[in-house]
Parts: C-alpha cells; structure tokens; sequence
C-alpha cells in the first residue's frame, strides 16, 4: 500500500485543536488571513481539552489578594515555578475566561449570575471555576469554523520541515508532514509559523481516558533542536479506576468537594503522607499512598462521599458528567457506599513536562511555538494545582497566536526542502512496506510491562532506572523496526509508537539525572526534596543526528518575588515506608 499526496499552504499553522490551539488559531485569525488547525482526532470531542472541569480563575485581585495567590501557587511548585510566567497567568486568566464566557462557555454560577468560585486540588486561597469541558470545546469549535479559520481533522502530524532541511536545524520551521488517514494521503502543509499544541504525552494502554495523545509534538519540537524541560517528572498517575468496573476523570473535582480517602480500616490515609493538605494534595503523593496503603496490608482504599448531599451531585453531573453517567450506568450511589479506587501509573507527561517556551511561547527554534501541555507548564512546574493547566493553556494560546501570526508576517515565506520532504515521506510511511505481525501496540504494552510495576514506576532508584533504560533501548533497536501498518490507521498507531518509545527513553535518562524526590518524581535511593542543589529545571536538547545535551536553568531567585524560607533538604513522607525488593 503507498498513500497519495497533497500540499497546502498557510500563514500560521496549529497542531491541535484543543483549548491551547483553538484559543491560538482565533487569536492569530485577527492578526493574519490564513490560519489552518490541523487535529488528529475531532475538535470537541477528543482530546484531553474534553474532559476539564476546573480552571484557576483569578479575578480583580487586590494586592493582597494577589500576593496571597502568587505566595501559595509558588509553594505549590516547590518553589520551582518561573514567577515571570506565573504573574502573567494570574494577571490575564481572569481576562481570558471572560472572553470564553463570551462565547458561550456554561460556567457554574451563583444565584446572582456572578461566577462561582471553588476549591479544586492545590486550591485554598486560590479558587477555580467549573465548566463542562466538552460543552467548553464546543463553542471554541463553533468559533473556529465561524471565523473562517480552516479545519482539518483525522490528520497526524509527524515531522516539522525546516528551511536548511535539517534536524535539528540551524534555520527555521517552515510546515509540516503528515498523515491523513481520512483520506490516504500524505500531507505536506508549508507554513510561516507553526504552534505546537498536542496536549500531553501519553501511553495507549487504555488506562487513561485520552490515550491518542502520546508526545507527537514534543518528539517533533525536540527533533528539530527545541528543548525539552521537566523529563524526569514524566510519570503520569492516577486513581480514577472505580470498583474495579470502569474509569472516569473529575479526581481533582472531587478533591474539591471534601471527600475522604479511607482505608480498609476506615483510616484517613493522608493524614500518614501529607496532613496539611489532606485530600487537596498532588496526584503522585495520593498514588503513592494508596500503593503503600495495599502493600502494607491495609488495602484496598477508598473515596468516601456519604458526606455529599443531592446538590453535590447534581454540581458533579453540571461539571464532570463523564462520572456521574459511569455511577448511574453501574448503579452505584457514592452516598451510601464508599468507591474503591485503585492507583496506577505510566510513562506521560505531567505539570513541568514539556517542550520549554519563553513568555512569547517562542521555542528556541525560529517560528516555531507551543502552548499549554505541549509546554512545559512553567507557571505550575512541579506543582499541583489542577486547575492552572487549563488556564495557561487560554493565556498561552492566546498570546501564542498573536506572536506567531505576527512572526508570519515579517518573516515571509522561507523555502521547503525538497530533500528533507521526500526523505521524512519515506520514513513515516516505511511500517506500510513491511512484513510481520508486530503493530505499534507492541511498543505501548511493551513500555508499560517495563515501567509499569511499582519498584520502577513509583520507588525506583537508581539500578532500577539503569535496567529499566536498557530494556527500553531494546525495544527500541529490535521491536520497533519490526513494526508494521497494513493500514493507515495501523500507520498512524505505529508513528505513535515512535513517539511514545523516544520520549520514554529521555524521561527515563532524566529521572537518572536528578539524584532528589521533587513533584512527581521520588527515588527511593534520593528521599528528600534538595532545596540546597535541586532548584533548577533540567534541559534536554537534540544537537545533531545522534547526540543530546543535558543542561539546567537554575530558578532566578535571586530576583523572584516568593523565596523559600530555608534552603534545605526536605525528608518525603514516603522516605520510611514499605521497601520493595
């Protein structure tokens, strides 16, 4: 099977239709005639953007009010957030979710009409406002289509295309390739400035409820000589596995909401793992607990809700209708019975994972920028607040735009290599052309087998990230090359598999550098948060065909608003638990 091809033509081009690229492709449409999403899936009903509820939402803060804010949104991050991306987030989110209310986006409101404000995890003096996430992307995709903005769907993006032909280049971004496997073709879109806005990486284990986002616009920013910040909090965790039944998203919802976490014995486990947030804490710490609370014996645990009242639920139906509509499909009432919930973990993106921008979203790489998940989040870095993701990805997407389609209109039109095109078409389409039984699927399963058990996922330490980064390059060189795609979409699975596979590689090097315990990343070997040596985020970046650099960016607190009150090593409340073998 060989595939047809087709070109196209474009100012600005948006690689992904979610919130970040929608809120850029809008922005960028005021600024120049031809702007061109291009998603995988289908805008407003894919992608991570579907299922958020919360959004960090600072309103008209007094002074002290936004000192209070600043204050706990940097001590959420360990101290690590860029304070120059966080005061932008805080002084344009409240600006940017008025513009979303203006084009229809339901959020939750009180009686007198005013918007209603709520506590989600990392929330108590910060607050979020709730909104359906999927009823959110569809007004964005009505907007989109309504300003003349051109929308392409069931398109992979595999490769970006520089203007030296090379990667990484010493050029410019000048488009992209890709698969259409709507139509069985490869694409070749030129463009004068292209934004990266793939959401998170992920596996396709079926273990999340996105699992078609899996690092395709990190993998190609970092090929064409982007860097990549926050690697070795690459883990992706979660508990929303209800009863051993089904999964449904609105954890950090329902952390808002007062619920419990008990064991067995009724024990609030988080009084042993983080007793001043509680149920308000990170996802790791939660994960990890729970993991503790079943290896030591006191297991399984459970969300107790018996405390929420009938217009609790209703707000939960409003907001994460995705979970109400699983407990009404398997009869369950949260009101009588706690949930089970158990923990598991994979290899993906998290706060602090991502492609690094500046505050002009700007790569590193002329004409090339990226916003929200794709990012690498540096309002929020290694923190916890579940509602500031959504946010920065409204600010970021807008400015983005605005810069890119700016960008575009000085910079001009820059020429395609030819050589580099053909070339990339060969690559992308080589799984088409060969023989076996191996499919992109092999390389997913055969990551998580490697990393998904607790020692290496949730307690490694160093011998173990050693074994686990050598089985890993095995698969690389003796799995991958088998892949094969009888199909387009098979075509497209495999594609993501090299992604997904290149990503995990890095993340796992990256966790070998970064000898502490910080966000979502503890090492057993390394159980403390080093404020003396570890405020720094960690680089990584592709300079030539076969080599990396591993480099820092130490946190400038020298002239940051919010210091830490002690340079010290911090002890993790996971230190002195249960050792595995």
């Amino acid at each position: 099977m060989d595939l047809g091809d087709d070109t196209i033509t474009t100012d600005v081009l948006v690689i992904g239709g979610g919130l970040g690229g929608c809120r850029a492709a809008l922005r960028a449409r005021e600024v120049v005639e031809n702007v061109t999403v291009v998603d995988k899936a289908t805008v407003g009903r894919n992608g991570a953007s579907i299922y958020i509820h919360s959004q960090l939402s600072p309103w008209d803060l007094n002074p002290k009010e936004y000192e209070e804010w600043l204050q706990e949104c940097v001590e959420n991050t360990g101290y690590m957030a860029d304070q120059d991306w966080l005061e932008v987030v805080l002084q344009e989110g409240g600006r940017r979710i008025e513009e979303l209310a203006a084009m229809g986006v339901p959020y939750e409101r009180q009686a007198d009409g005013k918007l209603r404000y709520v506590e989600a995890r990392g929330n108590r003096i910060s607050k979020s406002v709730n909104a359906d996430g999927m009823k959110m992307m569809e007004c964005l995709r009505k907007e989109v289509k309504g300003r003349g903005i051109r929308l392409i769907e069931k398109v992979m993006i595999t490769n970006l295309l520089t203007s030296d032909g090379l990667n990484p280049t010493k050029g410019r971004v000048v488009g992209a390739v890709g698969i259409d496997f709507k139509h069985n073709l490869f694409l070749t879109i030129h463009a004068k400035a292209v934004i990266v806005a793939t959401g998170p990486m992920g596996s396709k284990m079926k273990i999340c409820y996105v699992d078609h986002l899996t690092g395709d616009g990190h993998k190609m920013a970092y090929e064409s000589g982007a860097a990549l910040a926050g690697m070795e909090l690459c883990s992706r965790t979660y508990f929303q596995n209800w009863e051993r039944t089904f999964q449904a998203p609105g954890q950090a919802k329902l952390q808002g909401m007062g619920v419990k976490l008990i064991n067995r014995l009724g024990e609030r486990i988080l009084e042993r793992y983080d007793p001043k947030w509680m149920e308000l804490t990170s996802l790791g710490t939660i994960v990890r607990a729970i993991a503790v609370e079943n290896l030591e014996g006191r297991g399984p645990c459970y969300f107790d809700m018996r405390n929420f009242t009938e217009e609790d639920l209703k707000d939960l139906e409003r907001v994460v209708p995705f979970f109400t509509g699983a407990l009404n499909e398997f009869h369950l009432d949260p009101r009588t019975k706690p949930l089970e919930t158990n923990a598991y973990v994979t290899l993906g993106s998290r706060h602090g994972t991502g492609i690094r921008i500046d505050l002009d979203c700007r790569t590193g790489v002329e004409g090339l920028f990226a916003v929200g998940f794709a990012s690498n989040l540096p309002h929020n870095a290694a923190g916890s607040i579940a509602s500031a993701p959504s946010t920065f990805a409204n600010v970021s997407g807008y400015r983005a735009g605005e810069r890119a389609a700016k960008f575009a209109k000085e910079a001009g039109t820059a020429p395609v290599q030819t050589a580099q095109s053909e070339g990339l078409r060969e690559e992308v389409l080589a799984p088409l052309h060969r023989i076996s039984q191996v499919r992109g699927f092999d390389i997913f399963h055969g990551v998580s087998r490697i990393f998904g058990p607790a020692r290496n996922s949730l307690f490694p330490n160093a011998a173990r990230l050693a074994e686990v980064r050598q089985q890993l390059k095995e698969l690389r060189e003796e799995v991958l090359p088998q892949v094969s795609a009888p199909d387009t979409h098979e075509l497209v699975k495999a594609n993501e598999a090299v992604s997904f596979l290149r990503l995990s590689e890095l993340a796992v090097k990256a966790m070998e550098t970064r000898q502490e315990s910080r966000g979502n990343l503890f090492r057993e070997d390394y159980p403390f948060r080093d404020d003396e040596n570890g405020l720094k985020w960690l680089l990584m970046k592709r300079t030539d065909a076969d080599r990396e650099t591993i480099d820092y960016w130490e946190v400038p607190l020298d002239r940051y608003r919010i210091h830490p009150p002690k340079r010290e090593k911090v002890r993790s409340p996971f230190a002195d638990v249960f050792r595995l073998s």
